[in-house]
């Protein structure tokens, strides 16, 4: 029993111990010794039966609620088109800050996101495997409900700091911010905007990493020819803007 136990806990170590996993855990137990007494009522010695037995039970992860089953490329492949999107919409909005301003901090932000997971993306889309689009695994739904949770509670501290900062900031005489405020131009207008309110675009990480919660609950995940044509056109928009600006 206690080989069978060690067994049963290997079966269940990444997951968190908690009432529902430990009821689980017993069940599991409970087959497995049954599954060994009845090989050694055919004849078989007790490491034999044991050994037998760990082969009826190999994988937990069907078990755990809230696992959903999917091809797991085919899954990452279609988050990618949605997060990329996304960053892709954050990133033309900020694109007139060229006018005003360069080197925001949100805009690197954004642009970095762009980069990583576009060469993601692409490294996904290069690849031609059967065998590598239909390889299956289980992802559970209470994490990625946890991570876009998270993620919004992140962008909520920034909305915070945003605000803080704007309020120290024109409370301050004689800062940069209070000099254009002065001004009363356009030009000054558009740089306090882009300055005091652009890290609010930072908004587009927590829509991205959402759609990975819709995305787990589909059948299928296929390549989005649509709205990968409509990153691609954005993404031309965005670079001719650059230039021009």
């Amino acid at each position: 029993m206690e080989e069978l136990k060690k067994y049963v806990d290997k079966l269940f170590e990444k997951y968190h111990n908690n009432p529902d996993i430990e009821n689980l855990k017993d069940i599991t137990l409970k087959k497995l010794i049954q599954k060994q007494v009845s090989y050694q009522e055919q004849g078989l010695d007790k490491q034999s039966a044991i050994e037998k037995a760990k082969t009826a039970i190999t994988e937990i992860d069907n078990l755990i609620p809230g696992n959903i089953k999917v091809c797991k490329n085919q899954y990452n492949m279609a988050f990618l088109q949605h997060f990329i999107f996304s960053l892709l919409i954050g990133w033309l909005f900020i694109v007139p800050c060229n006018l005003v301003s360069e080197g925001l901090t949100v805009q690197m932000l954004i642009l970095w996101g762009l980069l990583i997971s576009g060469i993601a993306y692409l490294w996904l889309r290069s690849k031609r495997s059967e065998n590598f689009w239909n390889e299956t695994t289980f992802y559970s739904k209470d994490k990625t409900i946890k991570m876009k949770k998270l993620s919004w509670l992140i962008y909520l501290f920034i909305v915070i700091g945003t605000a803080i900062f704007n309020i120290i900031n024109f409370s301050t005489p004689d800062n940069i911010m209070s000099s254009h405020l002065a001004n009363k131009d356009f030009h000054s207008f558009l740089w306090i905007i882009y300055h005091c309110f652009s890290p609010l675009l930072l908004i587009v990480y927590p829509i991205g990493i959402g759609s990975m919660v819709k995305l787990l609950e589909k059948a299928e995940h296929k390549v989005n020819r649509t709205l990968e044509f409509i990153s691609i056109l954005l993404l031309i928009i965005i670079t001719i803007c650059l230039y021009l600006f």
